[in-house]
Protein backbone atom coordinates (compact mmCIF):
# COMPACT_ATOMS: atom_id res chain seq x y z
CA UNK A 1 0.00 0.00 0.00
CA UNK A 2 1.51 3.54 -0.98
CA UNK A 3 1.95 6.07 1.77
CA UNK A 4 -0.47 8.49 0.89
CA UNK A 5 -3.53 6.14 0.36
CA UNK A 6 -5.72 5.44 2.93
CA UNK A 7 -6.58 2.38 5.09
CA UNK A 8 -9.93 0.70 4.54
CA UNK A 9 -12.03 1.59 7.85
CA UNK A 10 -10.03 3.71 9.29
CA UNK A 11 -11.83 5.82 11.14
CA UNK A 12 -10.72 8.93 13.15
CA UNK A 13 -11.16 8.61 17.23
CA UNK A 14 -9.92 12.44 17.68
CA UNK A 15 -14.31 13.71 18.13
CA UNK A 16 -15.15 11.34 20.42
CA UNK A 17 -13.81 12.60 23.65
CA UNK A 18 -14.93 16.05 23.01
CA UNK A 19 -18.16 14.65 21.99
CA UNK A 20 -18.81 12.49 25.36
CA UNK A 21 -17.62 15.06 26.99
CA UNK A 22 -20.14 17.41 25.37
CA UNK A 23 -23.01 15.07 26.39
CA UNK A 24 -21.87 14.01 29.51
CA UNK A 25 -22.14 18.00 30.36
CA UNK A 26 -25.69 18.23 28.99
CA UNK A 27 -26.64 15.17 30.92
CA UNK A 28 -25.15 17.45 34.09
CA UNK A 29 -27.31 20.45 33.22
CA UNK A 30 -30.27 18.28 32.87
CA UNK A 31 -29.72 16.76 36.24
CA UNK A 32 -28.90 20.19 37.48
CA UNK A 33 -32.34 20.99 37.09
CA UNK A 34 -33.59 18.53 39.62
CA UNK A 35 -32.35 21.03 42.65
CA UNK A 36 -33.38 24.12 40.99
CA UNK A 37 -36.08 26.89 42.18
CA UNK A 38 -38.70 25.74 39.51
CA UNK A 39 -38.89 21.85 40.01
CA UNK A 40 -38.99 22.42 43.31
CA UNK A 41 -41.79 24.73 43.45
CA UNK A 42 -43.67 22.42 40.66
CA UNK A 43 -43.38 19.67 43.43
CA UNK A 44 -44.65 21.85 45.59
CA UNK A 45 -47.73 22.53 43.19
CA UNK A 46 -48.35 18.95 42.85
CA UNK A 47 -48.45 18.07 46.53
CA UNK A 48 -51.23 20.81 46.91
CA UNK A 49 -52.98 19.66 43.76
CA UNK A 50 -53.15 16.12 45.71
CA UNK A 51 -54.37 17.71 48.80
CA UNK A 52 -51.04 16.84 50.62
CA UNK A 53 -51.45 20.93 52.43
CA UNK A 54 -49.53 20.16 55.37
CA UNK A 55 -46.44 18.79 53.23
CA UNK A 56 -46.38 21.62 50.92
CA UNK A 57 -46.48 23.90 53.64
CA UNK A 58 -43.32 22.30 55.36
CA UNK A 59 -41.18 22.72 51.95
CA UNK A 60 -42.48 26.21 51.32
CA UNK A 61 -40.81 26.98 54.89
CA UNK A 62 -37.77 24.94 54.30
CA UNK A 63 -37.34 26.52 50.84
CA UNK A 64 -37.68 29.83 52.54
CA UNK A 65 -35.11 28.95 55.25
CA UNK A 66 -32.77 27.53 52.84
CA UNK A 67 -32.45 30.83 51.29
CA UNK A 68 -32.02 32.73 54.18
CA UNK A 69 -29.33 30.78 55.61
CA UNK A 70 -27.34 30.55 52.19
CA UNK A 71 -27.87 34.49 51.74
CA UNK A 72 -26.71 35.09 55.30
CA UNK A 73 -23.54 32.63 54.60
CA UNK A 74 -22.65 34.45 51.38
CA UNK A 75 -23.37 37.35 52.80
CA UNK A 76 -20.23 36.80 55.30
CA UNK A 77 -18.20 34.54 53.40
CA UNK A 78 -17.93 35.02 49.58
CA UNK A 79 -16.92 32.19 47.19
CA UNK A 80 -15.49 32.37 43.63
CA UNK A 81 -17.47 29.66 41.69
CA UNK A 82 -14.64 26.93 40.72
CA UNK A 83 -15.46 28.18 36.51
CA UNK A 84 -15.61 31.92 37.53
CA UNK A 85 -11.94 31.99 38.06
CA UNK A 86 -10.54 35.13 37.02
CA UNK A 87 -13.76 36.42 35.97
CA UNK A 88 -14.69 39.92 36.73
CA UNK A 89 -15.75 39.96 40.45
CA UNK A 90 -19.67 40.77 41.30
CA UNK A 91 -19.73 44.41 41.95
CA UNK A 92 -23.59 44.89 43.58
CA UNK A 93 -25.07 43.38 46.87
CA UNK A 94 -27.36 40.94 44.76
CA UNK A 95 -25.52 39.99 42.67
CA UNK A 96 -22.57 39.17 45.05
CA UNK A 97 -25.29 36.71 46.85
CA UNK A 98 -25.47 35.05 43.59
CA UNK A 99 -22.34 34.92 42.31
CA UNK A 100 -21.14 33.37 45.38
CA UNK A 101 -20.98 29.34 45.52
CA UNK A 102 -20.94 28.27 49.18
CA UNK A 103 -23.23 26.98 49.83
CA UNK A 104 -24.84 24.98 47.13
CA UNK A 105 -28.78 26.35 46.95
CA UNK A 106 -28.93 23.55 44.47
CA UNK A 107 -27.88 21.36 46.37
CA UNK A 108 -29.50 22.47 49.26
CA UNK A 109 -33.31 22.19 47.56
CA UNK A 110 -31.99 18.53 46.93
CA UNK A 111 -31.07 18.15 50.27
CA UNK A 112 -34.56 19.18 51.20
CA UNK A 113 -36.13 16.85 48.55
CA UNK A 114 -34.01 13.79 49.94
CA UNK A 115 -35.20 14.47 53.13
CA UNK A 116 -38.95 14.25 52.27
CA UNK A 117 -38.69 11.29 49.68
CA UNK A 118 -37.30 9.13 52.74
CA UNK A 119 -39.90 10.83 55.40
CA UNK A 120 -42.59 9.48 52.97
CA UNK A 121 -41.51 6.74 51.49
CA UNK A 122 -39.28 5.45 53.93
CA UNK A 123 -37.37 1.92 54.67
CA UNK A 124 -34.19 1.52 52.61
CA UNK A 125 -35.99 2.15 49.25
CA UNK A 126 -36.62 5.58 50.27
CA UNK A 127 -33.39 6.24 51.97
CA UNK A 128 -31.60 4.95 48.68
CA UNK A 129 -33.77 6.73 46.50
CA UNK A 130 -33.24 10.25 48.52
CA UNK A 131 -29.55 9.59 48.42
CA UNK A 132 -29.37 9.02 44.74
CA UNK A 133 -31.52 12.31 44.16
CA UNK A 134 -28.98 14.24 46.45
CA UNK A 135 -25.80 12.85 45.08
CA UNK A 136 -26.59 13.13 41.44
CA UNK A 137 -27.65 17.23 42.09
CA UNK A 138 -24.36 17.36 44.00
CA UNK A 139 -22.34 15.64 41.41
CA UNK A 140 -23.64 17.69 38.40
CA UNK A 141 -23.07 20.84 40.36
CA UNK A 142 -19.57 19.99 40.25
CA UNK A 143 -19.20 18.64 36.76
CA UNK A 144 -20.92 22.00 35.23
CA UNK A 145 -17.93 23.99 37.89
CA UNK A 146 -20.12 25.94 39.29
CA UNK A 147 -19.17 24.47 42.92
CA UNK A 148 -16.58 22.03 44.56
CA UNK A 149 -17.39 19.27 46.76
CA UNK A 150 -17.37 21.42 49.96
CA UNK A 151 -19.99 23.93 48.64
CA UNK A 152 -22.57 20.88 47.34
CA UNK A 153 -21.37 18.94 50.69
CA UNK A 154 -22.55 21.91 52.73
CA UNK A 155 -25.57 22.63 50.70
CA UNK A 156 -26.68 19.33 51.31
CA UNK A 157 -26.12 18.94 54.43
CA UNK A 158 -27.88 22.52 55.03
CA UNK A 159 -31.23 21.07 53.19
CA UNK A 160 -31.68 18.27 55.52
CA UNK A 161 -30.81 19.74 58.80
CA UNK A 162 -33.60 22.02 57.63
CA UNK A 163 -36.01 19.45 56.03
CA UNK A 164 -35.36 17.46 59.71
CA UNK A 165 -35.98 20.35 62.20
CA UNK A 166 -39.13 21.14 60.43
CA UNK A 167 -40.01 17.67 60.28
CA UNK A 168 -39.46 17.30 63.66
CA UNK A 169 -41.58 20.47 64.87
CA UNK A 170 -44.33 19.79 62.68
Amino acid sequence: MEPNQSKPFNIELRPFPSMIRKLSLQMAEEISTLGSLPFFLFGIAVLLGLGRIGDAIILLIALVLSFTIAALIRILHFKTRPGDKGKRKPTGFFERIDASSFPSVHSSRAGITAGYLYSVIGGLFGACLGIAFVLSVMGSRVALRRHDIFDVAAGGTLGLLIFWGLHLLF
